[in-house]
This record gives C-alpha cells, sequence and structure tokens, in this order.
C-alpha cells in the first residue's frame, strides 16, 4: 500500500517550510544519504578514515552549529522536515549587512577553517572545488553572477525521491 507523506497534500504537493534548527539532525542524515555514492563527495573524501561514533557526533557538533548560522544568511527551506533541503546565497544586492554578532561569529568561522582546513586532505579537496566553481562562474556568467541566486545545496532523503520534493524546492 502506498501512503502519502505527512507533509504532502495530493492537490498541492509537498509543502515547503523555512528550515529550522529542530531540523538539523534530519537534515544531517539527509545529506549523508544523499550523497553517500555521488561520485565529487567520492573525491573529496577519498582516503578518508570513517571516524568512529565519538568523532561522528562531533562532526555532527561542528556542522550543525555551522549550519544553524547558515540558517539566518542563506535561504533555506526544506520539505518533511529535513527529508529535502535547500540552501541558497541571495543576488549580492539581497544580502543584508551582517549585525555585529554574525560578523564575530563569520570571523571565528573563518578562522577556524583557515587554522584547520589546510591540514586534510579533505578539506584541501573542498577548497580546490570552491576555486574551480568560482573560476568557472567568472569565466561563464562574468559580472551577471552577483545579480543571481547561488544554489549551495539541494538534496532529498533517498527513499523520500520521488515524491516531487526537489521540484517543489527549485
Amino acid at each position: 500500500m502506498i501512503t502519502t507523506p505527512h507533509n504532502v497534500n495530493e492537490k498541492e504537493g509537498p509543502r515547503v517550510e523555512p528550515l529550522r534548527l529542530e531540523h538539523l539532525d534530519n537534515v544531517y542524515d539527509t545529506i549523508n544519504a544523499a550523497f553517500k555514492d555521488d561520485p565529487m563527495s567520492k573525491y573529496i573524501n577519498e582516503g578518508t578514515k570513517e571516524p568512529g561514533p565519538r568523532g561522528r557526533a562531533v562532526l555532527k557538533r561542528i556542522w550543525k552549529s555551522v549550519y544553524g548560522h547558515s540558517i539566518k544568511r542563506r535561504l533555506t527551506y526544506t520539505v518533511n522536515a529535513g527529508d529535502a533541503i535547500i540552501v541558497a546565497t541571495p543576488a549580492e544586492e539581497d544580502i543584508a549587512k551582517p549585525s555585529p554578532i554574525d560578523s564575530a561569529i563569520d570571523f571565528f568561522l573563518q578562522a577556524f577553517e583557515n587554522l584547520f582546513g589546510h591540514l586534510t586532505e579533505q578539506n584541501k579537496r573542498s577548497q580546490e572545488l570552491k576555486r574551480k566553481v568560482k573560476k568557472l562562474s567568472e569565466e561563464n556568467l562574468g559580472d551577471s553572477a552577483k545579480d543571481m541566486i547561488h544554489i549551495n545545496l539541494l538534496a532529498t532523503r533517498p527513499e523520500s525521491q520521488g515524491n516531487g520534493y526537489g521540484t517543489a524546492l527549485d
């Protein structure tokens, strides 16, 4: 028997809602499941030892802190409390000036990334990807890129795929 997920109205489709802090545990699991077999994720994580339970818990806490901050600064929406997610950066003209607290958090996160980011091959590969995407964007979009919304992430939990969640978020 096929059931309709609780967040889907058959006439209206999936209900999109702003991402909230209480969704982050589910989002973390969704992203890991959605990108488990992704070739780019495999390249970035190649040679990285799988952390144990304690290491996974620490990584999840760090990730939740960073994404919790992103919720305020980016366009973040979900379907079914994290079974699908979109994270986008608004056009430059639509980005509000950060508060002093947000500026301090941004400074801390950037310092953390600069301090530890160069230590692992995984972070080197992530930075390589960011540089290449930025270069492609500059070469192909030029100055018009600053007027566009940039989709940072779009993911749907594998068992929720086929329900129109990604389409609803797009």
